[in-house]
């Protein structure tokens, strides 16, 4: 049978011939291949390094050539040969490239597919040059970081977290082709048939392709796989899924889900990640055709009579060199995948095995960002949007992350939302970069501390700026300084303190209380106020004091009332005046009305002066209890007494500077003894006076006039002086 033959197609190597080949292939890597080739004449190394290459692995016996497009990504020469240099090549696949580009990146509700895709075509790969054969749906990623990772590494562990494979193909017009499957259906036959022989180890002699070594292996895997998250949005509720059976169980958290069907799915496909080595099947051959990623259906061999995707393909090949080196004809050792178990039980899906993703164990730092002109964006859950200060990709408004979680004081509701702009620092959940949290807000030089450092490094402050900002804040500051401690706290508008309990303030110093408007206080219960000195209250307008209750007033020493306009005093019911010592009431006009009683009480002096005039009308009786004496000093005096008056005394004594003037209809006065003193005459006019005696009458001149003078007694004696009777009637008894 002829044998197979290698050859390499690269520009810079030109007339090149392969003495050697190494090459392995594999599903869900990149792969590698070391090419010793010959160059007549000389290398330029520096031109080789990336120059595309296509290995040709041409089989005469059976008409076919496979193509393997690469690139060169190592290159070294000796001189072995001659003139003829020999070059050691090493390449791999054209996306090897994304190895050797890496960094930082925010994707923000996407699909792994739309990721992976963003990634290649912004490498350079062309959209035609990616084929995806995917069976299932695959839900949004809120947000997905590639974090200090290389790009193919991020591709990589993608495509392993959702279980979708990737292997290469090469068109037959030379073209590189990356594929994407998630099941057996996305995998074609091997070309040329999909059926291959077995022909055992003396199968060398055939006149056709064949398997010379086939070995069947089986492995304990694990067998029960389960998932959990926590959704935000119900936080009472484990998002659980569950796959398998058996105490070989797995616990993959966080799962990346937020839904029980997106569980379940992981969960699922976690369990055929896990059993992907249950059982392998590994064999030689000298099939060219055989390539990472088709089915080949393998005949003649009981056990093995299924078909099995190949999943790695080692490839050999050494030319005889003139010196008389060894030659080693072209062959392959694959790895392949059954279909079926050795009970004919169905295996699941070959999946890629998991890839480490990178936990992050340090802090980073970012900016909050949001729609144009807002200075404050959140969500319901008080999360924001951030902007990474290693995030190259200019976004800066609330497109450049998915909402993110604020850490919050453990001090029951509390809610400190940072604000548009501020740079914050920023945790990660379990390590994900795809679940950072915000910590804290750090100053920086545009954003400065409230108050100058370290002048004020011992003022602490919770400032708030007012937004649509207006240059004003609210804030709560302590100033440790000693000898000026201080407690501030400022509110821009409204202040409102609610107190469920008690509420004690003591102010050691001076307190003062400036209100710009009204002042509204409100006692349910008993307001006592206790103040050891002086009290002043300054009234600019009018002032109401309204009691529903009894009003006491109690005061120690003297009482001023200083009023400028009018004075009333209004009571519906009584009212009682007890006064212990002096009473003096001093003013222009004194008007006391009172509907019902008036009792007044002095137990001392009482001293009523009027510089005008004083009135005292009393519509029914008026009782006047004086216990001790009573002076009444006025220029004038007048009483009108409308019914009766009885006046009962001890001692009168009235004392007139003029004219004593009594005038009433009827009336008497009764008294132990009444002395008159006039420094004038005393007149008494009246139809008819009777002045009952048991003493006598002395005066200097007293004169009677109008009817007669009867004088009844045992005696009637006129002594002394002149007695004078004018008018008629007799003098006599």
């Amino acid at each position: 049978m002829n044998h197979i033959d290698v050859r390499l197609a690269c520009e810079p190597l030109e007339g090149c011939v392969v003495l050697e080949l190494l090459g392995r292939e594999a599903m869900d890597a990149l792969s590698s291949w070391e090419v010793v080739v010959t160059i007549p004449g000389e290398v330029d190394l520096a031109a080789l390094l990336r120059a595309p290459a296509t290995l040709a692995i041409i089989d005469p016996a059976e008409g076919s050539a496979r193509l393997v497009r690469l690139l060169i990504i190592e290159a070294s020469f000796d001189l072995r040969h001659g003139r003829d240099r020999v070059c050691a090549l090493r390449l791999s696949d054209p996306p090897w490239l994304l190895t050797q580009r890496g960094g930082y990146r925010v994707f923000v509700e996407k699909t792994t597919e739309q990721i992976v895709t963003e990634v290649l075509t912004g490498a350079g790969i062309p959209a035609t040059a990616i084929e995806p054969r995917l069976a299932s749906a695959y839900p949004l990623r809120a947000q997905c970081v590639q974090y200090a990772e290389a790009e193919w590494a991020f591709v990589e562990r993608l495509l392993a977290d959702e279980g979708i494979s990737y292997w290469f193909e090469t068109t037959p017009e030379g073209e590189h082709l990356i594929v994407f499957g998630d099941g057996t259906e996305s995998h074609d036959g091997i070309e040329g048939g999909v059926t291959l022989p077995y022909a055992g180890p003396t199968g060398t002699e055939l006149s056709s392709r064949a398997l010379f070594s086939l070995e069947w292996e089986e492995r304990v895997v694990t067998d029960r796989v389960t998932v959990r998250d926590f959704d935000v949005r119900h936080p009472g509720v484990y998002v659980d899924g569950h796959a398998g059976e058996g105490e070989l169980g797995w616990l993959e958290y966080p799962a990346g889900v937020t839904t029980l069907e997106a569980a379940t799915a992981r969960a699922e496909r976690r369990l055929e990640q896990l059993q992907r080595d249950r059982v392998t099947v590994t064999g030689e051959s000298d099939c060219s055709r055989l390539k990472p990623g088709r089915i080949v259906e393998i005949a003649g061999a009981e056990l093995f009579e299924q078909r099995m995707l190949i999943t790695e393909v080692s490839h050999r090949f050494a030319r005889p060199l003139p010196d008389g080196g060894r030659a080693v004809p072209y062959g392959n050792r694959i790895t392949l995948r059954p279909t079926r178990s050795s009970d004919s039980g169905d295996l699941p899906p070959y999946r890629p095995a998991l890839r480490p993703a990178p936990a992050v164990e340090h802090l980073d730092s970012a900016v909050i960002t949001g729609p144009p002109g807002e200075e404050i964006h959140v969500d319901d859950l008080g999360r924001v949007k951030l902007r990474f200060l290693w995030d190259r990709a200019g976004i800066q408004d609330d497109r450049s992350s998915h909402w993110t979680r604020c850490l919050q004081l453990p001090v029951g509701a509390s809610m400190f939302l940072p604000r548009v702009g501020w740079e914050v620092t920023v945790g990660y959940l379990d390590g994900s970069p795809d679940r950072p949290f915000v910590l804290g807000r750090v100053y920086n030089a545009t954003a400065v501390a409230p108050y100058p450092l370290p002048a004020a490094s011992a003022t602490t402050s919770f400032q708030s700026w007012t937004t649509p900002k207006s240059g004003m804040t609210q804030e709560i500051k302590m100033v440790d300084d000693a000898g000026r401690q201080e407690f501030f706290v400022h509110a821009s508008r409204d202040f409102s303190v609610k107190v469920g309990g008690s509420e004690t303030i003591r102010v050691d110093g001076d307190e003062e209380h400036f209100v710009g408007l009204s002042l509204t206080s409100e006692v349910l219960g008993s307001h006592f106020a206790g103040i050891a000195a002086m009290q002043t209250v300054d009234v600019g307008q009018e002032m109401l004091l309204s009691v529903e209750g009894s009003n006491q007033e109690l005061i120690g020493g003297a009482e001023l009332v200083n009023v400028t306009g009018n004075r009333a005093v209004l009571a519906d019911s009584a009212c009682v005046e007890v006064i212990g010592a002096g009473y003096t009431l001093l003013c222009n006009q004194s008007n006391v009305h009172t509907a019902g009683a008036c009792t007044r009480v002095v137990l001392g002096t009482t001293s009523l002066t009027g510089g005008l005039g004083v009135t005292e009308s009393v519509a029914a009786a008026r009782t006047y209890v004086c216990r001790g004496s009573r002076t009444i000093t006025c220029s004038g005096y007048a009483e009108s007494v409308l019914g009766g008056k009885r006046s009962k005394v001890g001692a009168v004594n009235e004392r007139a500077a003029g004219n004593v003037g009594v005038e009433a209809s009827s009336g008497s006065i009764t008294a132990g003894t009444v002395e008159i003193h006039a420094g004038g005459k005393v007149s008494i006019s009246a139809p008819m006076v009777t002045i009952d005696v048991t003493g006598s009458i002395e005066a200097g001149t007293l004169k009677l006039g109008g009817g007669k003078l009867t004088t009844s007694g045992s005696m009637t004696e006129v002594s002394g002086g002149t007695t004078t009777r004018s008018g008629g009637g007799k003098v006599g008894g």
